[in-house]
């Protein structure tokens, strides 16, 4: 029996992975959202609050989109190595299923069978663990690039809070800077740093 290898481990859906790690950036936001509640009592006035809708910012941002369908193509690719290595476990299995085989063959097969199987496993982990590196590498500097664009917006705009739109009702007249911020993401979005760049380098190799 071959390693059957599920294929939704290389193609899981990156917009569900991105919601669970930019968790810290609406734990942040929550926190600011229960800080303003318990100033607003003090006297400051709503137009220095603001909200995001961070769900909008992940669904609409470009550069997410990109990021988004720069893994997916990454783990299209190492699916291919993997496939390819099934297949020829598959190919050894539907030898050793002939009755007629001579036992010196099947032994060779069943070495090879072996080999194969564990080179199968070592590749899977191996693609695995570098998918999680990159896609950890893109999350934190999608993350950081939200975190800078709202710091800027809440300096110009002289704001005290900001909060998470889902988790607050109140102030009523809080600004919404959802468009702004997202106005302000795209239009600095362009070729980021060779060194956060996702590479466009060689197909990993089948061996």
């Amino acid at each position: 029996m071959g390693i059957k290898v599920d294929r939704r481990d290389f193609k899981k859906t990156f917009q569900g992975d991105f919601e669970i790690m930019m968790s810290p950036v609406k734990a942040r936001l929550l926190i600011a959202s229960l800080l303003g509640l318990a100033c607003a009592s003090t006297g400051f006035s709503a137009s220095r609050f603001a909200t995001v809708d961070m769900a909008r910012v992940l669904r609409d941002w470009v550069e997410v989109k990109k990021v988004a369908a720069w893994l997916q193509k990454q783990k299209e690719e190492y699916q291919e190595v993997i496939d390819e290595k099934q297949t020829r476990v598959k190919r050894i299995n539907e030898e050793l299923q002939d009755p007629q085989i001579p036992n010196a063959k099947k032994e060779q097969l069943d070495r090879q069978k072996r080999q194969l199987l564990g080179e199968l496993q070592d590749k899977f982990q191996e693609l695995r663990v570098k998918l999680a590196e990159m896609e950890k590498r893109e999350f934190d500097r999608l993350k950081d690039r939200i975190y800078e664009e709202i710091d800027r917006l809440v300096a110009r705009r002289s704001l005290e809070m900001v909060f998470e739109k889902q988790w607050i009702y109140f102030p009523r007249n809080a600004v919404d800077i959802t468009d702004e911020l997202l106005q302000t993401l795209d239009r600095r979005t362009g070729p980021p740093p060779s060194g956060n760049r996702p590479p466009s380098g060689p197909r990993p190799h089948g061996n």
